[in-house]
């Protein structure tokens, strides 16, 4: 009995010992596992750190080498363009005068297909024949009897004699009729409607009818502005009135209870401004001289037939025939107002065939006084006659608290004028009054008749 149970008992702890062994074993054979394991995941570690280490400095070089490249790109296209600057600046030094002219006229691609479809009729619209048996008296009539007066709107684009060349029968008879005067050097006199219900006498024949009369219109985007900052009660100026155009206008915008002063050097043109206040009943005061920096005496150049008008104290600016050479009164502004003061003076428009700036440097006080908003030609060649240029004009004014506008070919409304920006026609706004918003104006969908 005790040696069975002996047997069993070796027997059990032998077994046990083998168990254990085995689970011994197998730990072990786990353990070795894990540890083999281990070794393959941190060596898969190290292989993926450093192949990340290794496309982090490929992507470094390859953004080096991409950024070198760009620079260097950049660099050569700099110094391109810095070569085609230069030879841009060069081409365009050489280029002629009248070649900046007709860019200035054809700006762009639709200007172009604008001029060539608006190409004027070779000939009279009716038989010329049948016009020439007529008397000039007969044919003034007729004229008159084919005026017409373009509305008081912004006219987008428009240049002097923009309407020269429309192919529409009314402004090619009407341009007939001018030049029959032209081509005879015939001073036509014919009385047409000018704005609210005033008229003009104009003759056929010279510049100032050739587009009030074809065309219906001068300056229509300087009126359009007119017709919304004159008021009645106002004072108006205008220097350099010619045959009264503006001084009518403005006449009869500021009413009995306002007051136009109108200056005019040349004998011939005051005669016509009268005769144009006398037919539409208004009252202007008329001064038989020339406004400059100083006072004195001095030549005027008359412009004969075609080119009345263009009288100047300087240089014709233009290819202009001379009548005759008048010697005038030449008054500075500051010393006029001075003797005769007045309560307000809000516009004045100064056409003044390049004396613009010996204007306003003789009106500095008056300028200060009353701050008038000014309306004033820029002509370079007409200012450089008379020892000016529009840089030092709009300089000048920018000095004296001026906002510096112009008007937007394209709309034909004010608006501000870049530094460098010159034209034709610019107008000076005090800086302390705001531009009112009737200078954005839309089109209006009723005209009124006037």
């Amino acid at each position: 009995m005790i040696a069975s149970a002996l047997a069993v008992i070796i027997l059990m702890i032998a077994a046990a010992a083998l168990f254990i062994r085995r689970t011994w074993l197998r730990a072990a054979g786990i353990e070795r596992q894990l540890e083999e394991f281990r070794i393959q995941v941190r060596d898969q570690l190290q292989l993926r750190d450093e192949a990340e280490q290794r496309r982090a400095q490929d992507g470094q070089a390859e953004i080096q080498r991409v950024r070198h490249e760009f620079t260097v790109q950049i660099a050569s296209q700099r110094a391109a363009q810095a070569y085609d600057s230069s030879q841009i600046l060069r081409g365009v030094n050489g280029i002629s005068d009248a070649t900046a002219d007709v860019s200035n006229q054809i700006s762009t691609l639709a200007d172009t297909v604008e001029l060539i479809l608006r190409k004027a009729p070779d000939r009279c619209p009716i038989d010329a024949s049948v016009l020439e048996t007529k008397t000039e008296d007969e044919l003034i009539a007729v004229a008159e009897s084919v005026a017409f007066l373009r509305p008081l709107v912004p006219y987008p684009k428009w240049r002097f004699d923009a309407d020269l060349a429309n192919p529409d029968l009314a402004f090619q008879f009407r341009r007939w009729l001018w030049q029959y005067f032209n081509d005879r050097k015939r001073e036509g006199p014919i009385v047409i409607p000018w704005h609210y219900g005033t008229r003009l006498r104009l003759f056929l024949g010279n510049d100032m009818s050739r587009q009030i009369y074809v065309a219906g219109c001068v300056e229509p985007n300087e009126f359009a502005f007119f017709d919304h900052v004159l008021e009645p009660g106002m004072t108006f100026l205008d220097a350099g009135a010619n045959d009264g155009i503006y001084t009518v206008f403005a006449a009869k915008r500021v009413g009995d209870q306002g007051t136009v002063w109108a200056f005019e050097p040349s004998v011939r043109e005051v005669s016509r401004l009268r005769h144009n206040l006398e037919i539409n009943h208004l009252t202007a005061r008329i001064f038989p001289l020339a406004l400059a920096d100083c006072s004195g005496q001095a030549e005027l150049s008359v412009g004969a037939y075609e080119h009345a008008g263009h009288n100047t104290l300087g240089e014709f600016a233009y290819e202009t025939e001379m009548e005759r050479k008048d010697l005038v009164e030449v008054r500075r502004l500051d010393e006029i107002l001075n003797e005769n003061p007045l309560t307000r003076l809000d516009i004045m428009k100064i056409d003044v065939e390049g004396a613009e700036l010996r204007l306003l440097r003789g009106a500095v006080e008056t300028l200060r006084k009353y701050r008038p908003v000014l309306l004033f030609e820029v002509s370079e060649t007409s200012l450089k006659h008379q020892g000016g240029s529009p840089q030092e004009l709009l300089a000048f004014l920018r000095a004296e608290n001026y906002l510096i506008y112009t008007f937007d070919r394209v709309t034909g409304l004010p608006v501000r004028a870049a530094p460098r920006v010159v034209a034709e026609n610019m107008i000076g706004y005090p800086s302390e009054k705001p531009m009112p918003t009737s200078s954005c104006w839309s089109w209006p969908t009723e005209l009124p008749l006037r």
